[in-house]
């Protein structure tokens, strides 16, 4: 977003500035994991939960789901009866949570397609890369753009990476941009200068 350009307008009664409009996003929650599949709070209609092999429920840090060594097998899949739209712009954000005393690094990767575990015939895209210092919490983000754009029934997300197993999946978010601006304007005397 550029940077803030201010216009002030003087005059005997009041100094006004008038802000460049500010682009909103609403985040909303499509799973936030819990330590059990019955402890899982969820922000839609969505409610089904998958998991893939080798991945389950743990109550480290703020809960959410480990898996083992294989990353290509640590999915957690979102998924509900009604399709949710995804529009260029709009983001998957992850919030992950290292439970170790040793940084990680790892690239996660998200479907809208593929129901189950990671596969190379199927659809997924690289969300970025992220290093998470010891017991530190972290998100990675996938951008829609318009290849991945449109109705989806379903929001997979993968670990990918081997060998990160401390690595938990805290919760997976949808981030869109409202189309709400506002702009500011002081214009009471007491902003005046002399």
């Amino acid at each position: 977003m550029a940077a803030k350009k201010k216009a002030l307008r003087r005059n005997e009664a009041c100094v006004c500035e008038l802000l460049e409009p500010r682009l909103f996003l609403s985040t909303t929650n499509l799973v936030n994991l819990g330590d059990s599949a019955g402890n899982n709070t969820f922000g839609t209609s969505w409610t089904t939960v998958f998991l893939g092999n080798y991945t389950g429920y743990d109550a480290a840090g703020p809960d959410g789901t480990m898996a083992g060594y294989t990353g290509t097998t640590n999915v957690v899949r979102i998924s509900g009866g009604s399709n949710r739209s995804y529009a260029v712009g709009d983001q998957v954000v992850a919030t992950w949570y290292n439970n170790s005393a040793s940084q990680i690094t790892f690239t996660p990767k998200v479907s809208f397609t593929d129901t189950n575990e990671w596969d190379s015939s199927s659809t997924w895209y690289d969300m970025n890369q992220v290093t998470i210092a010891a017991y530190g919490t972290s998100t990675t983000t996938y951008t829609v753009d318009s290849g991945s754009a449109g109705d989806r029934a379903l929001v997979n997300v993968c670990r990918y990476t081997s060998g990160v197993n401390a690595a938990l999946l805290d919760k997976i978010e949808e981030v869109k941009p409202d189309n709400a601006t506002v702009s500011i304007a002081a214009t009471d005397a007491s902003a005046a200068e002399p």
